[in-house]
């Protein structure tokens, strides 16, 4: 069974990243209090972090890509919709071209944020 193309707002990826990542962690702090030693404060966990990488293949590559950086380069959050049916609204915080393993192949490397829209400012 064919996985559905990652999304991100319109723009669908004409073929799923090569890997994708999901990380979150917790808010942690801590305070050196005297007499207690060091107090730590749990706030909850931080907002998830989506990375991956991928290359675009074809005559076409350059195109491919070219499409994506516009949609980088649109403010605003929106839905991505992974491969596997989870959707998480984010931002689209980094895009980086990694190189070409000739003339028909452009790699990327991606990273999204989490966000909550009612909390988002702009």
């Amino acid at each position: 069974m064919a996985l559905p193309n990652m999304r991100f707002k319109t723009y669908t990826f004409p073929v799923n990243p090569k890997t994708i990542s999901i990380s979150s962690k917790r808010n942690i702090r801590s305070n050196l209090s005297p007499y207690m030693g060091e107090i730590v404060y749990d706030f909850g966990s931080g907002p998830r972090i989506i990375t991956g990488e991928g290359a675009f293949h074809g005559d076409n590559a350059w195109q491919q890509y070219s499409e994506l950086y516009f949609v980088y380069r649109a403010s605003g959050h929106g839905l991505v919709t992974l491969p596997y049916g989870s959707t998480i609204t984010c931002l689209f915080t980094s895009l980086k071209m990694t190189g070409s393993s000739g003339p028909n192949m452009i790699k990327y490397a991606f990273e999204f944020l989490e966000v909550n829209p009612d909390s988002y400012i702009t």
